[in-house]
C-alpha cells in the first residue's frame, strides 16, 4: 500500500513500530448569545470587537487509545490583507454518559502556530495545548468552546478572521506497522 493511501499520520516509536494518528474534524456551532456571524460562504467570522463564541463538541471514537492526549487545533485565514495578527482561545470539559457534566476549564491560548500572516489567501494552523481525555467509555465526548480574544493586545488585526475548520488528532488503540493501518 503507498503512503498516500494510508489515513493516518505516523510517530515512529523504534524501527519497526508506529503510532497511528487520526484527524477527527468537528462540527462548529456558534451559541445562540455572542455567536459569530457568518460569511457569504458559509464559514464564522469572528470580529475584531466584541467577544464572539462557537462551540464543537468531539465523541470520543472506539478506536482512541485511552490515556493518551487528544491535539485540538483550528484552521483560520484573514478576510483583507491588512496587517495585524488574531488570538485564538479554546476552554473544555469532559461530558460522560450518567454523569453531571464537568464546568468549562480555563481559557488557553495557541502554543504553536503552522504558517504565516501573509494575506487572505493564506489558511494558517493553530494548535493548542494536549488535552488528556478522562474515559473513553462509549458517548463520552468533550465539549470545545472557541473564541477570538480580540481584546487581547497581541490581537491587533482590525478585521474578521474566518474559521475554516476545528480539529483534534488522537491517537488510535494500538502501534502497528507503517504498512499495515488499522481499519
Amino acid at each position: 500500500m503507498a503512503m498516500k493511501d494510508i489515513q493516518y499520520h505516523h510517530v515512529q516509536m523504534d524501527e519497526d513500530t508506529f503510532y497511528h494518528y487520526r484527524h477527527i474534524n468537528m462540527e462548529v456551532k456558534t451559541k445562540v448569545s455572542g455567536g459569530a456571524d457568518v460569511g457569504v460562504d458559509g464559514l464564522m467570522l469572528f470580529a475584531s470587537t466584541g467577544t464572539e463564541i462557537a462551540f464543537a463538541s468531539l465523541f470520543i471514537p472506539d478506536m482512541y487509545l485511552a490515556g493518551s492526549v487528544i491535539t485540538p487545533h483550528l484552521e483560520w485565514g484573514k478576510t483583507t490583507d491588512a496587517a495585524g495578527d488574531v488570538v485564538w482561545q479554546i476552554r473544555h470539559r469532559h461530558i460522560i454518559p450518567q454523569e453531571v457534566p464537568l464546568a468549562m476549564g480555563e481559557w488557553t491560548d495557541i502554543t504553536h502556530r503552522h504558517g504565516t500572516l501573509a494575506s487572505t489567501q493564506v489558511v494558517l494552523i493553530d494548535q493548542f495545548p494536549n488535552v488528556a481525555a478522562s474515559t473513553s467509555d462509549h458517548g463520552a465526548m468533550i465539549q470545545f468552546d472557541i473564541r477570538r480574544k480580540h481584546d487581547d493586545a497581541d490581537d491587533d488585526y482590525g478585521a474578521d478572521a474566518k474559521l475554516w475548520a476545528f480539529a483534534a488528532a488522537i491517537r488510535v488503540s494500538r502501534p502497528g506497522q507503517i504498512n499495515n493501518p488499522m481499519p
